[in-house]
């Protein structure tokens, strides 16, 4: 009565139930149960003890077997909830790693958390269709640090947190789906009788229209991990940009400087179908790829005019990706010019071949120094023709 009361009040109030019902219940019980929830709850965590290398691996071989788990509510849903199964969502609460004091209160802040929840996020998302997988929540340890009981509530210092760059990174470069993906890689044994072995390297990756995503974890420690990279069926541009969460140690936090756990952003050249990327010790890496069949020309597609594309992303952050075709051979001249006329950096002063070109501005000056936020122009010259094109840095 309760739950039809609430339902007839607002019929988007979604019911969830903490446990699930008694399997000995009779029937029609169940079916009364069943009928009436939108949501089984379920919630995962480990400690840790950091005062040694294993428990960081223990904890980091923890991440994957969340799946077995959420796929074994599923199982049960299916066997006992019959018609109601399939609009019964599961949710996942308290997946983040906790610890309680006085052992460390901010273990659930370093660089490992973020590690951690990184291959528990792309593991949610491979498979949150498959089991209904219909929200998964973190858990907050309270204490007597406002910015450690906010930093994953909204708080000004959110994405300070290694944790909340994590959820930046997967925000931001995690497209439409996910797509398949194979990495095969050195383990570590764990102890488990069941899950005995674990990869140093969890891969996720996916695809947003012309531009896929690739998102790699390196569990490891100590070792920087060359990967041979091989991409099916999607022929990437030769320039590609790489986003790199990382710190000295696994056990960085941010709390007394914003500025130790970072994302740094670096441009890669010479990417193909195959290439090879080194990934630090202890790193979450973003590599964002486009698609070249959207960048270059078509051998049956004649070019026939000089123009400067829209430059993307405008505004920006850390880089632009600025495009311009150009109908014969020549010398092309691309430079930034400040509002008041000053050359900030030459992107490029060579002779190029005919067809659509794109080059990255990272918002450097020639110095090597960022620029300072604020309007700037892209002006490119070949054959006696100019064009320009406003950019909006934003730091």
């Amino acid at each position: 009565a309760f739950v039809d009361s609430m339902k007839a009040v607002d019929p988007t109030i979604q019911i969830g139930s903490c446990f699930p019902p008694d399997t000995t219940w009779s029937r029609s019980t169940l079916d009364s149960i069943f009928s009436h929830i939108d949501f089984i709850i379920t919630h995962q965590y480990s400690p840790e003890d950091r005062n040694s290398e294993a428990p960081y691996y223990r904890r980091m071989t923890y991440a994957p077997t969340m799946l077995p788990a959420l796929k074994g509510m599923r199982k049960w849903l299916n066997k006992w909830a019959g018609s109601y199964a399939d609009s019964i969502k599961i949710a996942l609460t308290e997946w983040n790693f906790i610890i309680s004091p006085p052992i460390h209160k901010l273990a659930d802040a370093t660089l490992a958390s973020a590690l951690f929840a990184a291959e528990r996020l792309g593991s949610m998302i491979r498979v949150s269709d498959s089991i209904g997988l219909g929200t998964a929540n973190q858990f907050l340890l309270f204490n007597n640090n406002p910015a450690v009981t906010n930093g994953l509530l909204g708080y000004p210092g959110f994405y300070f947190r290694p944790e909340g760059l994590v959820f930046k990174i997967f925000h931001t470069f995690f497209g439409d789906s996910l797509v398949a993906n194979t990495v095969q890689c050195e383990r570590f044994q764990q102890g488990w009788r069941h899950y005995p072995y674990f990869p140093y390297l969890a891969a996720f990756s996916s695809k947003s229209g012309h531009r896929l995503f690739l998102i790699v974890i390196n569990k490891d420690s100590v070792r920087t991990r060359p990967v041979r990279i091989r991409l099916e069926h999607f022929a990437p541009e030769p320039q590609a940009m790489a986003h790199i969460l990382n710190a000295d140690s696994v056990y960085a936090t941010n709390e007394q400087n914003p500025e130790v756990v970072t994302i740094r952003d670096s441009i890669l050249t010479n990417v193909s179908q195959t290439f090879t990327f080194a990934f630090p010790a202890h790193s979450v890496t973003a590599l964002e790829l486009n698609e070249q069949s959207t960048r270059v020309t078509h051998a049956h597609k004649v070019i026939r005019t000089f123009a400067l594309k829209n430059s993307y992303p405008n505004p920006f952050r850390r880089f632009t990706q600025i495009g311009y075709t150009l109908p014969t051979d020549g010398k092309v001249n691309l430079t930034i010019y400040n509002l008041m006329g000053q050359r900030v950096r030459i992107l490029t002063r060579k002779f190029q071949s005919r067809g659509e070109h794109w080059i990255a501005w990272d918002g450097l000056r020639e110095d090597g120094r960022p620029a300072a936020s604020g309007l700037y122009f892209c002006r490119i010259q070949f054959a006696g023709q100019a064009h320009s094109q406003v950019l909006l840095l934003v730091r």
